[in-house]
This record gives structure tokens, C-alpha cells and sequence, in this order.
């Protein structure tokens, strides 16, 4: 918004031709109108990359500015007639893929690392050993596993609730 806003007057800044305002105030627009997908975009990627997930960070990032940015804005402005300003808005306008890609990503849930259950379950698996109890070839004994980790959970919240 206040980016569309002060488009008309942060080309007035500079000391330039008229035609040279008149295409940065277009930039400044189409900028604009693809800063709310950028933010959404860039949220997607911090999120995943907190979450531990560096390796769709990468293609998610580098990857698709290889494969798919860079690709488009050489066709287009080695195999078109387009005018600058249209090929600079297809190629901000390769974000919303990139929303989509990040949408789906993050729903999909896989990325989450939860290292407080993660250290329950290493817990748990240190207890089951302590007991001994003999175990099928081949099978896990999720059961036994699952009281462990409750036990273990309920166990943190009681020591959280008194502290």
C-alpha cells in the first residue's frame, strides 16, 4: 500500500529524464502489487527453514530461481518483443508459483521438527531398555512404547507445573 502510494514521488527524488520516472514509478507499482506474495512467500521459506528442513529451504530458494526465474527472464527477453516493463512484471509475477509451492509445503506438516517429543521418545526408549521386556523379532512393541512416552510427558508437565 504505502509502497504504490509513494510511487508517483520517490522517482521525483532523482535528478533523470521524464520517461526514466515515468518506468521507475511502473516498477514501483508492480513491486507493489507483488510485496504482499513476496512476504507470504518468505514467511513460507523462514518457517520451513526453522522447522529443520534446510534441504526444501535450498530447492525452495536457489533452486527454483535456477530452474524457473532465470529460464523465464531469458526467453522472454532473448525470444520476445516484450517491452521492459511487462517482462519485469512476468518475472516478479513467477512469486506466486513460488506462494503456491510454499502453501502446499507448509500444509503438508512434514516439515515440522518437534524437539521436546523428540526427547521424550529418547527417553522412553532409554526406559524400555531398563525393563527388560523381551520384545518379538522384528517388532517394535509400540504399546509398551506409547505408556512410556505419556508417563514421560505427563512426568515434564508435573515438574513444569512446579517450578
Amino acid at each position: 500500500g504505502l509502497l504504490a502510494l509513494a510511487s508517483r514521488f520517490i522517482p521525483e527524488l532523482y535528478n533523470t529524464t521524464r520517461e526514466v520516472k515515468q518506468l521507475s514509478t511502473s516498477f514501483l507499482l508492480v513491486s507493489a502489487c507483488i510485496m504482499p506474495f513476496s512476504a507470504f512467500t518468505h514467511a513460507c521459506y523462514f518457517t520451513l527453514r526453522s522447522g529443520g528442513q534446510t534441504k526444501i529451504t535450498l530447492l525452495f530458494d536457489s533452486c527454483y530461481m535456477w530452474c524457473i526465474s532465470i529460464p523465464v527472464a531469458y526467453v522472454l527477453s532473448r525470444f520476445t518483443d516484450l517491452p521492459v516493463l511487462a517482462l519485469f512484471a512476468i518475472c516478479n509475477g513467477l512469486e506466486l508459483i513460488k506462494c503456491v509451492f510454499g502453501y502446499i509445503l507448509l500444509k503438508s506438516g512434514k516439515w515440522v521438527t518437534n524437539i521436546v517429543q523428540d526427547e521424550l521418545k529418547q527417553e522412553a526408549e532409554k526406559n524400555l531398555k531398563k525393563t527388560h521386556i523381551p520384545l518379538r523379532p522384528g517388532e517394535k512393541n509400540d504399546r509398551i512404547y506409547s505408556v512410556h512416552l505419556h508417563a514421560l510427558h505427563v512426568q515434564k508437565k508435573e515438574q513444569g507445573k512446579r517450578t
